[in-house]
């Protein structure tokens, strides 16, 4: 199964980085491209701060369940 990034983040128009919790990171040109990678794990936004010129958005690893989702968790 693949996940994506919650779609709120897409409205961050300035550059990001994602800090996963292995402390690794990717970075993208806006939340918009950022919500549209592809990811083997379903993750949540724990913290968002600026720095410098970017804003770092940490992520933790969310528990999928066996069942459907009535609502999605959401940071915004």
């Amino acid at each position: 199964m693949t996940y994506k990034l919650e779609p709120g983040l897409s409205r961050i128009t300035s550059p990001i980085v994602l800090i996963f919790p292995n402390h690794t990171s990717q970075r993208y040109e806006s939340g918009e491209r950022a919500c549209e990678a592809v990811f083997d794990h379903r993750y949540r936004v724990v913290e968002m701060r600026a720095a410098g010129d970017m804003i770092e958005i940490r992520l933790e690893e969310m528990d999928v369940p066996d069942v459907n989702l009535i609502g999605e968790e959401t940071f915004f």
